[in-house]
């Protein structure tokens, strides 16, 4: 997760992630109000404050410690721990992860380190990006690479992961079994963007990890101009703008 810290998070990014945020706690086979929820790969705690809004008692967990600090709202207690060894024991009603699984070359190895959380019967939500396009998306990138962005090697080692291992509903939920779980399901949604704006589009896209290090070396008339181009390409895609998303349920054995 380290390649997230410093983001300017809250410009642009957490207007997207709260409404796939809300996938996530949506698809929850278990009511919150109550439980003892683990955010898992937590961030800057969009998951877990959708959790809190429902009623659960959260505890996020966290390999950034700047992340983890930069949180919004009401911060729940949170532990600094690599997802992949969880320094925690099994007694949490529910666990889940928004989008973090998707980082690792061995997700049903995560998924199950993920599930070592949960107590006997908890439930394991998890979310991750399909293969399927996102148009307006690929069109922001299409601007950025024609002034001379280029995806950097880490980004394209975990986009190369996800779509082939967890691209598709039926790898994902055979990742989820792999790792361990019974009763997996997995939904593929399309998380409605609706009433965001250009502008709000481009700050998501422009404010993620993968760009922002290119976007801030440039001029700033130069920065200026892809902001502007960006936004007159996603113009006609923001009214229709829905994200594609998959997310995962099952029980811990």
């Amino acid at each position: 997760m380290s390649n997230y810290e410093g983001v300017a998070w809250s410009e642009g990014p957490a207007l997207v992630y709260e409404r796939l945020a809300l996938a996530v706690v949506d698809d929850c086979p278990r009511p919150l109000d109550g439980a003892l929820v683990l955010d898992v790969g937590a961030g800057t705690g969009v998951v877990g404050a959708v959790a809190q809004g429902r009623g659960a008692r959260v505890i996020a967990a966290d390999l950034s410690e700047a992340m983890l600090r930069a949180r919004q709202r009401r911060r729940p207690p949170a532990v600094l721990a690599d997802v992949a060894a969880l320094p925690l024991r099994p007694a949490f009603d529910a666990v889940l992860g928004g989008c973090v699984v998707n980082h690792f070359d061995e997700p049903a190895r995560i998924i199950a380190a993920i599930a070592a959380a949960a107590r006997p019967g908890g439930a394991v939500v998890l979310s991750a990006f399909p293969t399927r396009a996102d148009p307006l998306k690929e069109a922001i990138d299409a601007v950025c690479r024609a002034s001379g962005w280029e995806a950097p090697a880490w980004y394209r080692r975990m986009k190369a992961f996800e779509r082939g291992l967890l691209g598709t509903a039926d790898r994902f939920a055979s990742a989820g079994r792999a790792g361990g779980l019974d009763q997996v399901h997995v939904v593929d949604h399309d998380v409605s963007m609706a009433g965001l704006t250009a502008e709000q589009a481009v700050a998501y896209r422009l404010g993620l990890a993968p760009v922002v290090p290119w976007l801030a070396a440039l001029p700033p008339e130069r920065a200026r101009h892809v902001r502007e181009e960006a936004t007159s390409a996603c113009a006609p895609l923001v009214e229709r703008w829905a994200m594609p998303l998959l997310v995962m349920t099952g029980r811990r054995r």
